[in-house]
């Protein structure tokens, strides 16, 4: 009987300010490194040239570590996936360029990664993997917040993308008016999980009567209230901020399950990891009678894995290919 040789895949992802590596084997991941910038703490905020810089310091020893995790060598190394956009053009083109380096080097095919897709894609890790389609996907992270509907092995399709603000981003600006540090939304979340009363400060939640998402007016909201108090309870602004916040995600997702008959709802990115909308969105699909998705904590936020699961779909013909040709800051949809 023949053997089947095993092929070991490897992402790099470097869109913003994490800098991840990985090694994926059929399915698996293999290795796993990544290195998130503190040093952004200092500034409230991602700044491009400094993500970049740091970019390039990390990612050669994190490469070393994944092969030593996987127990591989470079020659090894079936084929490369980068993420390519949407992200910060500085930071995409340290990821892209060594990856190109690395892939003529060896003669290895490449990848450009949509990153918003390696965020779907992370579901085939969760514990329940899906497997009937189509699947209402919620992706919310620091720099994107949209409904997505996925056919798999086809290309998802944007249902509705944010107005404004992200669902990441306000909960960061908010936390950055409250002086929590950033990356805010685990401050955020920390804080609201001490509260006593989660409606203490009423927020209007968002476009009840309309379709999409906006957090722009929720963010200036709590701007005026925190002008407003003195003597503010941080835990129960927090707690009722976060609600608010949540809510709107959760109407609005609520909404397009009245409209097409989906097999299961998920949420990936960042705000993913938030433990209290995990289990609202659970408790949604129960209500449906819908299975629910979502990928580990490690790897709602970015990293490695996400490329590198893409890539090794796109290797094994289960996808169309989509091989890297530059970088983008934009969200681009496939044709």
């Amino acid at each position: 009987m023949a053997t089947v040789k095993n092929t070991y895949i490897l992402g790099i992802e470097t869109s913003c300010d994490d800098t991840g590596l990985a090694i994926v084997s059929n399915g698996e991941i293999i290795a796993f490194e990544k290195s998130s910038q503190g040093i952004h703490q200092n500034t409230n905020g991602v700044v491009p040239q400094i993500a970049a810089q740091e970019h390039l310091r990390e990612i050669n020893s994190l490469f070393q570590s994944c092969l030593d995790g996987a127990g591989i060598e470079t020659e090894e190394i079936s084929a490369i996936g980068v993420t390519s956009g949407p992200g910060l053009i500085g930071s995409l083109a340290v990821g892209a360029s060594w990856a190109l380096g690395l892939s003529q080097n060896l003669n290895l095919p490449i990848y450009g990664i949509n990153h918003l897709e390696g965020h779907v894609f992370t579901l085939f890790f969760s514990d329940e993997k899906p497997k009937k389609f189509p699947i209402l996907v919620l992706l919310a992270s620091g720099g994107h917040t949209m409904l997505l509907d996925w056919s798999y092995p086809e290309a998802f399709k944007r249902i509705f993308n944010t107005r404004d603000d992200s669902a990441g981003e306000a909960l960061d600006k908010v936390a950055t008016m409250l002086n929590l540090g950033f990356p805010g939304g685990p401050e955020i979340e920390r804080h609201a999980e001490q509260a006593r009363d989660e409606l203490s400060y009423r927020f209007t939640v968002p476009m009840r009567n309309k379709t999409g998402f906006s957090f722009s007016g929720l963010k200036t909201e709590a701007r005026k209230k925190i002008r407003e108090h003195d003597e503010l309870n941080l835990a129960d602004f927090c707690a009722s901020f976060q609600k608010a916040a949540f809510d709107h995600l959760l109407d609005q997702s609520e909404k397009q399950l009245s409209l097409k008959q989906y097999h299961g709802i998920a949420i990936v990115g960042g705000v993913s990891a938030n433990q209290k909308l995990r289990k609202q969105f659970q408790s949604l699909a129960q209500d449906h009678s819908l299975c629910f998705f979502a990928p580990p904590l490690k790897l709602s936020t970015d990293n490695g894995a996400m490329p590198a699961i893409v890539a090794e779909k796109m290797l094994n013909g289960e996808i169309e290919t989509s091989f890297l040709t530059g970088v983008y800051s934009r969200f681009k949809s496939k044709k």
